[in-house]
């Protein structure tokens, strides 16, 4: 790999294409526009990428040839943007010089981004042990891994200087980091996460891999400690029992923003065997969770993992219609926006998903909608009768590496459905001594319910005068009385109203007695 650093600026300005690539691509070309033809076209050319930030590797270019006929106005140049320690390039953006023959001269400069995956650490069966102001060497393995990574300790009232870390690229690979751990002389004693940041603030967390000695007669620290918000504000922690020193017989659970030892103002942890529920925590704000196993009044050694809690989120729904007779629709409307204190954002295009609740309890999706300017969404959909409806957002990536909280809607508003029911008489004009006979149908299907048919009198008064089951069909077929007195009488069928429902009732009809 070449180390030639430009000697003096470059007068003119090169454009690459593509102007970002993953430092997992290991010969990338990139064709470069030059605004220095003459020169480029006169003294050859040549390109390598500077940098990232204040890094002074150089990654140079090679196999550069000018375009086929373009007057030396633009040339192809390959990256290898491995090291020669094996290491990828460090994501960030390069400062890409053209040159002419020589990197010592650059004729132009531009800019590539090389991007890559965050670290990910894998998992560290046993913490490497360090005194407090002590150092050790560390492994770390998983993937994703590049030059220059910086360790810190997140800690409660931590300081950046609790860790420095001291990069080993010729032991480390993509996936391994090796290197150099000094500890903090304040840091207190327990096992702590370690978080890994790339040169492009890319982060990673290796849970549970320090533990920063201390003497105690106690149990030793809690295996596979985890914090993971459920909402904005909820949060379970869970973890194993310890393997060294005596055995624990209970568990002390400290969330806070600062403190090890005190669990701040407004937050309730409520510890059951070896895990933990927490509530009252706020949105979008980064806690400790410490976790202390104890034997009788002896306290063990003390865990530490970070916990971020999601931005807040709010999700609103309303109905078109209040009600509607089956067979009709209804716009399902909303605007789902993110809520950190005063700031108030929308958010477009994420999913919301359309869920009904039926009489029994039962949820089930209707469908997804994605949320469109100012973070609002729209839907219309044909209500089933035994159902109310309600609107879910998943939650979402967030920004600055703090997701976005999932949300529900005010819970399952109230969208009441009349069954549609149709009913004609067989017989319009009826005999002294002859009953009415009425047909008909109830939709969507309500197989086995009872529906009635009702004579309406002159005060508006409904006298039932007979009843019948609907088949598997929802078909119906009922018989009733009408007063012998000659005369005009006006008849319904009608079906009671079901849980969360309205009831449903047919067209009033007519029949002659004569």
């Amino acid at each position: 790999m070449a180390s030639a650093t430009p000697a003096g600026a470059a007068i003119g300005t090169a454009t690459a294409t593509p102007s970002s690539f993953a430092n997992t691509v290991t010969a990338q070309v990139v064709a470069v526009t030059t605004t220095t033809p003459s020169l480029a076209y006169t003294l050859g050319t040549s390109a390598q990428l500077v940098g990232p930030g204040t890094l002074k590797d150089t990654y140079a270019g090679t196999n550069t040839s000018k375009a086929s006929g373009s007057s030396g106005s633009s040339f192809t140049t390959t990256f290898d943007l491995v090291t020669a320690a094996g290491l990828p390039a460090a994501p960030g953006t390069y400062t890409l010089d053209g040159c002419s023959l020589s990197c010592g001269f650059p004729i132009d400069s531009g800019s590539v981004t090389v991007t890559g995956a965050p670290p990910v650490p894998g998992t560290v069966s046993t913490p490497v042990v360090v005194d407090p102001g002590g150092t050790a060497t560390i492994t770390i393995p998983g993937t994703g891994f590049a030059k220059d990574e910086t360790i810190s300790i997140p800690r409660p009232g931590g300081a950046a200087a609790d860790a420095t870390f001291t990069e080993n690229n010729t032991t480390s690979t993509a996936t391994s980091l090796t290197g150099s751990l000094k500890v903090g002389s304040t840091v207190p004693a327990g096992v702590y996460d370690l978080r890994i940041t790339d040169t492009s603030g890319q982060v990673g967390t290796c849970r549970g891999c320090l533990q920063v000695s201390g003497s105690t007669s106690g149990p030793g620290p809690v295996k596979n400690l985890t914090a993971t918000a459920t909402s904005a504000t909820t949060a379970t922690v869970s973890w194993t029992a310890p393997t060294t020193g005596t055995a624990p017989t209970s568990y002390s659970v400290v969330v806070s923003k600062t403190s090890q030892t005190t669990t701040d103002s407004g937050i309730t942890v409520t510890v059951s065997g070896t895990s933990a529920s927490v509530s009252g925590l706020a949105g979008s704000t980064a806690y400790f969770v410490t976790v202390t196993p104890s034997a009788g009044t002896t306290a063990g050694t003390p865990s530490v993992t970070s916990l971020q809690t999601p931005n807040p989120t709010a999700l609103s729904l309303s109905a078109s219609k209040a009600s509607l007779v089956a067979g009709k629709s209804v716009t399902l409307s909303g605007v789902l926006v993110r809520a950190v204190g005063s700031n108030v954002q929308p958010l477009v295009g994420q999913t919301v998903t359309i869920a009904a609740k039926s009489d029994s309890g039962h949820v089930s999706k209707v469908a997804d909608v994605t949320t469109r300017s100012q973070g609002a969404y729209q839907i219309k959909i044909f209500p089933r009768t035994d159902a109310t409806y309600g609107a879910l957002f998943a939650g979402g990536p967030g920004t600055n590496g703090v997701r976005d909280a999932p949300a529900l809607s005010n819970a399952f508003p109230s969208v009441s459905v009349a069954p549609l029911v149709v009913a004609a008489a067989q017989r319009t004009r009826l005999g002294k001594h002859a009953t009415v006979h009425v047909l008909g149908t109830v939709t969507p299907n309500e197989a086995g319910r009872t529906v009635r048919l009702v004579r309406i009198d002159g005060t508006g008064r409904a006298h039932t005068i007979g009843r019948a089951t609907l088949s598997p069909g929802s078909h119906f077929s009922v018989r009733g009385n009408v007063p012998r007195t000659r005369g005009v009488y006006e008849l319904q069928v009608r079906i009671s109203r079901r849980l969360g429902n309205l009831a449903g009732q047919s067209a009033t009809f007519k029949v002659h007695r004569i």
